[in-house]
């Protein structure tokens, strides 16, 4: 059995020695991230579950594992409405 709460902990940190590391591409990424999902015409759960529909439409299949949560900015740095996740959805 995973330890999924394990995992996400080690693979956030991981990506914050990453961002430090690369600090100017991680920049720009994150950057370019938050543009594509910012709120404008569709909010961005919206654009999440068009994303999720064109991976299935393209054939891919959603599978049985767990989600993974991804943490993008520290919980005991940032106040509760301004924390991000992302949610990734295996694919077979």
């Amino acid at each position: 059995m995973h330890d999924w709460p394990m995992m996400t902990k080690d693979l956030s940190a991981q990506l914050r020695n990453l961002r430090g590391g690369a600090s100017e591409v991680m920049k720009a990424f994150a950057g370019m991230a938050q543009a594509a999902t910012a709120a404008r015409a569709l909010d961005a759960k919206t654009k999440e579950l068009i994303a999720l529909g064109i991976a299935v439409a393209g054939g891919e299949e959603i599978d049985d594992r767990a989600c993974m949560e991804i943490y993008l900015n520290d919980p005991t740095e940032v106040p509760e409405a301004e924390l991000r996740t992302e949610i990734c959805i295996p694919l077979k």
